[in-house]
């Protein structure tokens, strides 16, 4: 027992560690927002390296000092990426909370040294991966407001999210998904491709996962509340903890990419997330305020597969995401094109 936890111990330091920049400043080059990247179960640094590269060089509107828009050229967007262990449903909640509280006091220092750099708060834009990242970025988000709290970044004024970007992604976590999930992360070790379904493995894992929610309870919470703050997300500044404050800045925009063909986080599942929170919208009278787009990649894309599949036709849509994300126009030009 001593043994595995020291494993489990280690595993969150890496993952901890990997919340950096992923990319020196330069100084010719024009420094525009952060995007905060988070990875899929089971993915290494070499997986999201060219989600990391799409995101820092996509082209931003440069502003001119008296103001206006110069042409558009290339910038330099900083991103941090960072991936959940797979072991982080087998965590207790001290050890959950300290490990994202650690990735949210990085990202706020990096947010407050850009913002110094250029004289002005930059945009943050958060870019979720599969299931695994969207749950991250949801307690990511927590952890952000609880920082802002503490006495170090306590004179920070909160900075504004313009955007994210859900690839395969998100939807309700529950038991089905993680036996699709972990059934898929094993067999990719194994395969080196993964399988979400085996007439065998399938019921072992649905039962052990469904045993795991029926005495753990704080295990379904944890998921629930992660998911409650995406929800919410889109209707208001999500760091913001004042509520007249952040119902006056306009709520952030989301990409959504999916497809047919993903066998794990099932399209009807996205959309019917995305439906949930039209309604919250509706209830809370902000659904003027929603912008949501979605790009299918139709029945032939696999599960975080859509940049390899359509390459072109996925970067030319994250590059145009995250190029407006940095505009001060940005939501009047997101509205005009849905």
């Amino acid at each position: 027992q001593a043994a595995m936890l020291t494993i489990v111990r280690s595993h969150f330091h890496a993952a901890a560690k990997q919340c950096t920049a992923s990319v020196a400043v330069s100084r010719t080059q024009q420094q525009r927002g952060l995007v905060v990247l988070c990875g899929w179960l089971g993915a290494k640094e070499a997986h999201l390296a060219k989600y990391d590269e799409l995101a820092r060089q996509a082209p931003c509107n440069v502003q001119n000092d008296d103001g206006n828009t110069a042409e558009t050229q290339l910038g330099h967007t900083r991103v941090l990426s960072f991936i959940a262990p797979a072991i982080m449903l087998l965590k207790n909640e001290q050890a959950i909370e300290t490990f994202y509280c650690t990735l949210a006091d990085r990202i706020l220092r990096q947010a407050r040294v850009l913002a110094i750099k250029t004289g002005s708060a930059e945009p943050l834009v958060f870019y979720a991966l599969s299931g695994n990242g969207a749950i991250s970025l949801g307690l990511l988000l927590k952890a952000l407001r609880t920082q802002l709290g503490e006495s170090r970044h306590a004179r920070m004024k909160p900075p504004v999210v313009s955007g994210v970007i859900y690839d395969s992604a998100p939807c309700v976590i529950d038991t089905p998904l993680l036996a699709r999930g972990y059934l898929g992360l094993a067999t990719a070790r194994l395969c080196k491709r993964p399988q979400y379904k085996h007439p065998i493995a399938t019921p072992l894992f649905e039962a052990y996962f469904s045993a795991l929610m029926r005495c753990w309870p704080s295990r379904r919470k944890l998921l629930d509340d992660s998911l409650n703050e995406l929800l919410h997300a889109g209707l208001s500044q999500p760091l913001m903890e004042d509520t007249e404050a952040a119902n006056a800045v306009a709520p952030p925009r989301q990409l959504v990419l999916i497809s047919e063909g993903d066998t794990l986080v099932l399209r009807k599942d996205v959309l019917s997330f995305f439906a949930k929170q039209n309604d919250l919208a509706l209830r809370h009278d902000r659904a003027s305020s929603l912008g949501v787009k979605t790009l299918d990649f139709g029945p032939d894309s696999e599960h975080v597969g859509h940049f390899r599949h359509q390459p072109k036709r996925y970067a030319e849509a994250v590059r145009s995401f995250l190029n407006k994300a940095h505009s001060s126009r940005w939501h009047d030009e997101f509205s005009s094109e849905e």
